[in-house]
C-alpha cells in the first residue's frame, strides 16, 4: 500500500515542477510573517540531470578547470551541491562559518559521503554504530543507557496492596464523602475482585467502567486487575454513540456502573446484552474478608488497561498499557522525585486520562495519600486550593490549562500559601513560558517536571525539569510536536 502511496505521489508531482522553492517561501511568509531567516537554512542543489551538451559548454575540459568553487546565499547555512564530474559523483557542502561547533561539520560530510558509499554497494541496512567515530558512540550510548532493574515486578495492583501490612491504619484515599485506610481499601478491593471472578470474569477480559469521579473508581479499577482483568475507562458525559463503539470493538461484557446511572434510559439501552455491576450494591452486600480470597496472579506482560485517544483521525483508537510498562514509568518517576509515603497529590484527571493512572497507582504504590476532589467541584479552582491547603498536598500534576486556571484564581485572591507543595508535574499540552514562574509566586519552593509522550509509551516518555526559562525558547521543552 505504501509503495503504491508513493508511486502515485511520483507520477503527480512532476504537475507542479514550475512551482518553485521561491514561490513555496513566499506562500510560507504570508501566513507566517515575512521574517524568514533560518527558516531555510538546508539546501539541496543537483545538476546532475544536466544536458551533457549543455555540461560541456559549461565546463569544457579543454578551455576550464575548476580551481575554486563555493555557492552564496543569503539566510543559507549549508548547501548541499551534487554533480557528476568526469564519471564521479562529487558532493560538495558549502557553510556558513560558526553555525556548528569546529569540527562537526566536516564530521556530518564524511558520514553522508560515507552514507551514500554504502548505498552504492547495495546495503540499505545502515546504522549509526557503523558510522559515528567512537567518542560520539560513546556518548550516544550514555544518553541511552536508561535500563533500570527493579525488585519489585509485580502489576500495578500489587504495587498498591504490598503496602497495606505496612499501612493498614493510614489513610490511602480522602474523598468528600468518605475516608479509606489503606487496611479498609484492600478489604473493599477484595470483596469487589471475589465478585468479578464469581461473575465469571476471567483473566485477560476488559471490563468497561462509568463511573464519577470518587473513591468507587479506584476501587473498581483495583479490584478490576486484581481479578486478572483489564479495565477500560468511559466516561459520564461521552455520547452513548461513543460508549457503545467502544463497547463493541472491545468485545466489552462487563461494565462497572453506579447506581445512579443504571436505569437511565441511555445506559439501560448500553446495557443491552451486557452485565451491570453496581459497585455500590456489590460492596454494601460483600461479606468477604480479605484473608479468603487472593487476586489472581498476574504476568506483568498482561493488559492492565486500555485508554481511548482519539488519535489523528477522530476515530476512538484504543490504546493497551501491560502491568510492566506502567509499573516502569511509575517506579522511575518516583525514584526521580523521592515521592514517599509522606506525599499527597490531588487527583484532577479524569479516568480516562492516563495522568490518572499515576494518580491512583503511583501515591498509593509509594504509601501516600490520594485526595479527591468533589465531582461537581473537579473543575473549581477555588475547591483546588481549598484541599492543597486541608490536605497539604505535596504534588499536583495536571495539564497546564488547569494549573493556568489555578494560578489565575490565585492571582485575584492574594491570601494563599501553598508552600507545601514539592512538585508540579505538567504533560499532555505545550506549556506557556510564564505560567512556572507566575505559579511560584504562591508556593515558591515547589519544582517543575515537564512531561509528555504518547498514551502507547506508558504515561510519559519525556522527563525535563524546569529550572529556569531560557529568553530564546518559544516553548518549555517536554513535549514533543
Amino acid at each position: 500500500m505504501i509503495r503504491l502511496q508513493v508511486q502515485d505521489q511520483l507520477y503527480r508531482d512532476p504537475d507542479h515542477k514550475a512551482y518553485s522553492t521561491l514561490d513555496f517561501q513566499r506562500e510560507i511568509a504570508k501566513k507566517l510573517g515575512s521574517n524568514l531567516e533560518g527558516r531555510y537554512p538546508i539546501v539541496f542543489t543537483s545538476i546532475l540531470n544536466i544536458d551533457r551538451t549543455a555540461r560541456n559548454t559549461l565546463f569544457n575540459e579543454n578551455f576550464v578547470e575548476t580551481s575554486f568553487c563555493i555557492t552564496q546565499t543569503p539566510q543559507v547555512y549549508i548547501d548541499c551541491k551534487v554533480y557528476e564530474d568526469e564519471g564521479n559523483l562529487v558532493v560538495e557542502w558549502d557553510y556558513l562559518d560558526g553555525i556548528l561547533p569546529d569540527g562537526l561539520l566536516a564530521m556530518m560530510h564524511g558520514l553522508y559521503v560515507e552514507c551514500i558509499s554504502l548505498m552504492t554497494e547495495q546495503n540499505f541496512n545502515i546504522y549509526h554504530d557503523q558510522l559515528l567515530p567512537k567518542p560520539v558512540l560513546e556518548i550516544v550510548h550514555g544518553l541511552n543507557d536508561t535500563e533500570k532493574r527493579w525488585e519489585f515486578k509485580g502489576g500495578l495492583h500489587e504495587l498498591v496492596m504490598r503496602r497495606v501490612p505496612h499501612r493498614e491504619n493510614v489513610r490511602a484515599i480522602a474523598s468528600p464523602t468518605k475516608i479509606i485506610s489503606y487496611g479498609r481499601l484492600s478489604e473493599l478491593v477484595c470483596i469487589f475482585g471475589d465478585y468479578l471472578c464469581k461473575s465469571g470474569i476471567k483473566r485477560n477480559d476488559l471490563v468497561g467502567v462509568i463511573l464519577n469521579k470518587g473513591w468507587e473508581q479506584v476501587v473498581a479499577i483495583l479490584g478490576i486487575v486484581s481479578s486478572g482483568a483489564a479495565y477500560v475507562p468511559l466516561d459520564t458525559s461521552w455520547p452513548k454513540k461513543r460508549i457503545l463503539s467502544i463497547l463493541q470493538k472491545c468485545n466489552i461484557k462487563n461494565v462497572v456502573l453506579s447506581d445512579k446511572f443504571i436505569g437511565v434510559e441511555s445506559f439501560g439501552q448500553i446495557g443491552m446484552g451486557i452485565n451491570m455491576i453496581d459497585i455500590e450494591t456489590v460492596l454494601i452486600k460483600g461479606a468477604v474478608s480479605q484473608s479468603n480470597w487472593r487476586s489472581v496472579p498476574c504476568d506483568p506482560r498482561d493488559i492492565a488497561y486500555v485508554i481511548f485517544t482519539s488519535g489523528s483521525t477522530g476515530v476512538p483508537k484504543g490504546v493497551g498499557v501491560s502491568h510492566r510498562s506502567a509499573v516502569n514509568t511509575i517506579l522511575d518517576m518516583n525514584q526521580r522525585s523521592g515521592i514517599t509515603e509522606d506525599d499527597r497529590v490531588l487527583g484532577l484527571s479524569e479516568l480516562h486520562f492516563d495522568l490518572s493512572v499515576y494518580d491512583i497507582f503511583g501515591i498509593l504504590g509509594a504509601g501516600g495519600c490520594l485526595v479527591l476532589p468533589d465531582n461537581e467541584l473537579k473543575k473549581e479552582p477555588a475547591n483546588w486550593v481549598d484541599l492543597i491547603v486541608e490536605h497539604q498536598i505535596t504534588l499536583c500534576n495536571s495539564v497546564p490549562a488547569l494549573l493556568q486556571m489555578l494560578t489565575d484564581f490565585l492571582s485575584m485572591n492574594h491570601n494563599y500559601n501553598l508552600n507545601c507543595l514539592r512538585w508540579v508535574w505538567l504533560s499532555g499540552d505545550r506549556i506557556p513560558l510564564t505560567l512556572p514562574d507566575s505559579f511560584k509566586k504562591f508556593a515558591n519552593s515547589c519544582q517543575f517536571l515537564s512531561l509528555g509522550g504518547a498514551t502507547e509509551a506508558a504515561i510519559w516518555s519525556i522527563c525535563y525539569p524546569i529550572t529556569a526559562i531560557q529568553s530564546e525558547w518559544k516553548t518549555i521543552p517536554g513535549l514533543l510536536g
